[in-house]
């Protein structure tokens, strides 16, 4: 009889395995991970203070703390790059607030340049949100005093006006000056502070506002408002004039 002829199986190199037989195989290849500890595992509550077996004069002593309200971790940075550059304009700074020569009839000084100690620049804000300017002449007033130079300028913050709640809670907390709501009735005959009191508006010679831009932003080319139109960024910055002119 014929000699029957063996033809070997197919090759597999290069055919995908079924999906049972792939899986088992990539189980087999590859180790078992160690499972850790969860991150919620590994905290633990702490129910008592850190310091608690400390006294308060103890702390005070041996632990520095930011105060939480107007204090930042970068107040130190801004400090010390205000300082420099009131080292660098410190002669020009005395030169320009220095007390006239000229003096009045009993001996004291007339006018003076705004900003010195006989003509001291007294702020009032709108729109104020933290209140920048008050805290940037605060801050140029501290960095003076440190470098004895505390006589040439004087400033006084005497009133604020913000509409937000939250922000309002800010100013009340960090300034003593009278604080209004709303920047539109600053010219009511008198004027009501947060507190719902008549507070007539203090004398200022510096006034900084800095009204909202979304309804003059060239991005909103549908629902753009100009001034004359009165939306709300129109109507702060008319007010703002009224209350100047």
């Amino acid at each position: 009889p014929p000699t029957p002829l063996f033809f070997p199986p197919p090759a597999t190199k290069g055919r995908k395995k079924s999906g049972a037989a792939a899986k088992k195989s990539s189980e087999a290849a590859e180790p078992k991970k160690k499972e850790g500890k969860k991150m919620y595992e590994s905290f633990k509550p702490m129910s008592n203070p850190i310091y608690m077996d400390m006294s308060l004069d103890e702390i005070q002593k041996t632990k520095s703390f930011l105060d939480p309200c107007g204090m930042e971790a970068t107040d130190d940075i801004i400090d010390r790059l205000v300082g420099q550059q009131l080292e660098k304009i410190g002669n020009l700074l005395h030169r320009a607030l220095r007390p006239p020569e000229s003096s009045g009839s009993k001996g004291t000084s007339v006018g003076g340049s705004l900003g010195s100690q006989t003509n001291p620049l007294v702020l009032g804000t709108a729109c104020s949100g933290t209140d920048a300017p008050a805290l940037a002449l605060t801050i140029v007033q501290e960095q003076l005093e440190r470098r004895g130079m505390g006589h040439l300028f004087k400033h006084d913050h005497v009133f604020s006006c913000e509409v937000e709640p939250y922000k309002q809670a800010y100013l009340a907390r960090n300034f003593d000056s009278k604080l209004y709501p709303d920047i539109s009735k600053l010219c009511d005959d008198p004027p009501r502070d947060v507190y719902g009191q008549e507070q007539p508006l203090p004398e200022f010679n510096l006034f900084v506002a800095g009204t909202s831009c979304k309804n003059f932003s060239m991005l909103m080319s549908n629902k753009r408002i100009d001034i004359e139109d009165k939306g709300c960024s129109g109507e702060t910055f008319l007010a703002a004039c009224e209350l100047l002119f």
